[in-house]
């Protein structure tokens, strides 16, 4: 059960308090609240997996470039696939939706439109990027 407050949610299970969307994060491209309670309230955690989800984000779309510039479909959608899964698990869903759109074109062998849907998660990358990066302000460190 969470109840909700102007600037704070509590998780009444757990007890934990997160900064909501209405004084920072951006819930469409991270949710604190969802993947505090997740992981049952351990910030540290929380912390520790934001910071490898941020620094793989980065790594991976710089080899699905490599990916799609050799046609190699096979890297391209395990690359997907394993974002979208780490993503999910952050509650970070803007990531993870626009990377299982990226691994289904490279099931469709389709380079334009993976091309394209790369652009695009990349921008969501860095969004997300940029969440993570204040996370300590909303989970109160």
């Amino acid at each position: 059960m969470t109840t909700h407050h102007p600037a704070k949610r509590q998780n009444t299970e757990t007890g934990s308090t997160v900064a909501s969307n209405h004084s920072g994060p951006n819930i469409a491209v991270f949710d604190p609240a969802a993947a505090l309670e997740r992981l049952e309230g351990d910030r540290e955690l929380l912390e520790e997996l934001c910071a490898v989800l941020k620094e793989d984000c980065e790594k991976t779309v710089q080899e699905m470039r490599q990916a799609i510039s050799q046609a190699d479909f096979t890297r391209l959608e395990h690359l997907a696939h394993t974002l979208k899964g780490s993503s999910a698990s952050l509650s970070a869903l803007e990531v993870s939706a626009a990377a299982k759109e990226l691994e289904q074109l490279a099931r469709d062998r389709d380079i334009p439109g993976a091309s394209e849907s790369l652009e695009a998660l990349s921008r969501k990358t860095d969004r997300l990027k940029s969440e993570l990066g204040i996370l300590p302000q909303w989970i109160g460190h």
